[in-house]
């Protein structure tokens, strides 16, 4: 679904988080997805605009 001028709802802006070596930590990922859900976000935003898609590479 894409965020336009008529979205009316909460949208969190999700880090991605890292292990130690750069691999991403799944563990983490998934508690923090279960905290947003908790808090009833209505979605999230990934890769935005904290930095991690240069990170990543295809596979991630």
């Amino acid at each position: 679904m894409a965020i336009g001028p008529d979205t009316k709802a909460v949208y969190t802006i999700a880090p991605t988080p890292f292990e130690a070596d750069g691999r991403i930590d799944w563990e983490s990922l998934g508690s923090m997805v279960d905290f947003y859900d908790r808090c009833g976000v209505d979605g999230m935003t990934i890769l935005g605009i904290m930095g991690e898609a240069p990170k990543l590479d295809a596979a991630e």
